[in-house]
């Protein structure tokens, strides 16, 4: 459909936004967004206080949820580890005030009871402090991809440092007996010079990216590999990765308002 709509401003305009989270609640067939936002606060004594807010397009308004933000628990959710996925939004997170210990979740929010809600992460999780850990959808199941990072050797510099193998390992959450568990299913590599895991086609197919702005597929079935010049942009070997795969589910409902007209967005 190629629809966009403008949100409006939210009610606190000016406070530092920690995460922001978009689903669709099938029970109001409305479009949401989640923010956490932190205030400044001068009483009694200058802090920081929490709040979680909800846009939702059936109103077009913002509004605060009773939600206890996950920083009030002490959560970090990554900005780079994100999924949206049949109603609720997911975040890998960590304990962010227990350096030498943190534990690790991940963290729900449902788009239709708007509520949050910490589930396991695989236990490899808990012991590793070095890889990265990205969230994505594969069949229709929730995956997390673990893999070794750049930083994972700092006294090891490019070009030494983008032709180290990595190896992909490919996690799949399910549920038994009530419970949910993983399960390590695929192990990708290990390949040189491949950087970030971006993602899964709705086919299998593992996208991967290097340093040269290129992406490569991987069929965890037949094992074939395949590499596209998407643009010509190159990176630093240390940067985060220039490419991002986003699925998305055709839908019926529209985003735009039934006063909007057709436009452009101006980029400042």
């Amino acid at each position: 459909m190629k629809e966009f709509r403008v949100l409006p401003l939210p009610s606190y305009k000016n406070d530092h936004i920690s995460n922001l989270g978009f689903g669709f609640d099938p029970f109001t067939n409305a479009y949401k967004v989640v923010r956490f936002a932190m205030m400044s606060t001068d009483i009694p004594v200058r802090g920081i206080d929490e709040m979680v807010e909800i846009y939702d397009s059936s109103t077009d308004s913002w509004r605060e949820v009773e939600a206890e933000s996950p920083i009030k628990s002490g959560l970090h959710c990554c900005h780079d580890s994100y999924v949206s996925w049949n109603g609720h939004f997911f975040w890998y997170a960590y304990a962010a005030y227990h350096y030498h210990n943190p534990s690790r979740v991940i963290m729900a929010f449902s788009m239709t009871d708007e509520v949050f809600e910490e589930m396991p992460v695989p236990e490899i999780c808990q012991l590793d402090q070095h890889s990265e850990m990205k969230l994505f959808i594969l069949n229709d199941s929730l995956a997390m991809v673990i893999y070794p990072n750049q930083w994972s050797n700092p006294f090891v510099f490019p070009p030494e440092e983008f032709l180290f193998e990595k190896s992909f390992d490919i996690w799949v959450m399910h549920e038994e007996n009530f419970e949910m568990s993983w399960t390590k299913k695929f192990t990708v590599g290990p390949f040189q010079g491949l950087d970030w895991a971006l993602g899964f086609r709705l086919n299998g197919e593992f996208l991967v990216e290097n340093g040269y702005g290129q992406m490569m597929s991987y069929n965890l079935n037949t094992r074939e590999r395949k590499e596209y010049q998407v643009h010509d942009q190159v990176r630093g070997h240390s940067s985060p990765p220039n490419l991002q795969v986003l699925l998305y589910t055709e839908s019926l409902v529209s985003v735009k308002r039934h006063n909007q007209h057709d436009g452009h967005i101006e980029v400042f």
